[in-house]
């Protein structure tokens, strides 16, 4: 009996402990999403009448990547730029996008990828400028013939401290709203970032070659986290 007794004050004691921790951590949660909530009302004050383009990647004939369980690029590029041009337009914005639609920048009867593509890209730098826009975000969706490789990552080019500053603010956001990537802004060498002459970014949300990744990427809820994070980055770059 003694025994049973102990074993008891210790089940009850663990399971207090268990909802002393569930409690916690919800709590935690809530008082988190309470701060966050009201550094972006303080912050959205500092994109009033700022220009602001973004670019949902491919689009029209060329779709991006693909995964397995139906994910195209293009879409998920296009959804997630519209809800960040919402939310900055709702906080005072000029925000406008490269494409609002399925389709490409290029001249119709343009054959031959390369071709097409190189236009398509120039052209979209060209509609950033002629809208005098202070930052330039791509939105991409990333893809690696290994499928173990996942997580949102953001580049700019070397020498564009702008781009830079904005790349790892966006990249620091990734990890805090979404909290499934430790991955860093870098250098590289896009076409986007190198020939456009405003602040500029690429944005890789994710991997749709990684089944667990495609299948976030699918949901909306997921997406609008994403968007939420872009939003919060260029928040604070114009803070």
């Amino acid at each position: 009996m003694i025994i049973f007794k102990v074993y008891r004050i210790t089940r009850q004691k663990v399971l207090a402990v268990m909802v002393g921790i569930i409690i916690l951590t919800v709590l935690s949660s809530v008082f988190r999403n309470i701060l966050l909530n009201k550094e972006v009302r303080v912050l959205a004050v500092a994109v009033a009448n700022r220009i602001i383009v973004i670019d949902p990647g491919h689009g029209g004939q060329d779709p991006g990547c693909k995964g397995q369980q139906g994910a195209v690029e293009k879409d998920i590029t296009l959804d997630i730029a519209r809800r960040v041009a919402a939310k900055l337009q709702m906080a005072g914005a000029q925000v406008y996008l490269t494409r609002s639609g399925d389709y490409d920048l290029a001249d119709p009867g343009i054959r031959g990828y390369s071709i097409r593509k190189k236009q398509d890209l120039a052209r979209r730098i060209q509609f950033a400028e002629e809208k005098h826009a202070e930052v330039l975000i791509s939105i991409h969706v990333n893809s690696f013939p290994e499928r173990k490789y996942r997580g949102a990552q953001t580049f700019y080019q070397e020498g564009d401290s702008g781009g830079k500053r904005l790349a790892e603010l966006i990249q620091d956001s990734f990890k805090t709203i979404l909290a499934n990537t430790n991955r860093v802004a870098k250098s590289g060498d896009y076409f986007i970032n190198r020939n456009s002459q405003m602040a500029s970014a690429i944005a890789e949300v994710g991997f749709l070659s990684n089944p667990e990744e495609e299948r976030l990427l699918l949901d909306p809820d997921y997406r609008e986290k994403v968007s939420f994070a872009i939003y919060l980055a260029v928040l604070k770059y114009f803070k």
